[in-house]
């Protein structure tokens, strides 16, 4: 398919409603092919030399906290992306109190995805139809919360626990450990 026609049929894409585009990509999904043409093309006009995001989720969660100083002042960032457009959000932030590395990548986890339930809701949707995908580079998190580490201190299974109450309110959701260079690409640090 030329350049100029996939630009074209985006332009008709980006004109159709929210819910006219899920089921448009609902039904693209089965054509691998052409799904994956479309949407590797941004919503700016310009095509992307990104890999494309899954086709199975609704949206992407990229998430990384940290502090300086271990503990010390947190901060956290984490990049929101709908698979349907493209569309991303990415958002910095300051921690409050003194924090481990690995209580702030959960305090960041657990402030994006309450984030992202509450845009869900504000728009008149439930969660539960819709799936997300969570990536970040800490171990400790991504294990403790996929199960295959145990939380040793309260206050981790704590962590743990509301990041899974969270979680569990999409349809489904899934969770994968990136490389370092991953969140210094799409987050900055």
């Amino acid at each position: 398919m030329s350049e100029q026609r996939i630009q074209h049929l985006l332009q008709h894409i980006r004109d159709l409603t929210e819910d006219e585009r899920r089921t448009l990509f609902t039904y693209l999904w089965h054509d691998k092919t052409l799904a994956s043409t479309l949407r590797a093309a941004q919503t700016d006009g310009t095509t992307s030399t990104q890999a494309p995001w899954p086709q199975d989720v609704h949206y992407v969660l990229i998430f990384d906290g940290g502090s300086k100083g271990n503990p010390g002042k947190g901060y956290g960032s984490y990049m929101l992306v709908r698979t349907d457009t493209g569309q991303r959000k990415i958002e910095h932030f300051d921690l409050e109190g003194l924090l481990t590395n690995n209580e702030a990548e959960y305090k960041t986890l657990i402030h994006a995805v309450r984030i992202l339930l509450e845009k869900i809701r504000a728009r008149g949707k439930d969660p539960a139809n819709y799936h997300i995908e969570v990536r970040g580079d800490s171990a400790l998190v991504v294990n403790q919360l996929s199960g295959k580490w145990k939380a040793r201190k309260p206050h981790m299974a704590a962590l743990r626990d509301e990041a899974l109450a969270l979680l569990d309110q999409f349809g489904s959701w899934r969770i994968s450990h990136h490389d370092r260079s991953n969140s210094v690409k799409w987050l900055g640090h």
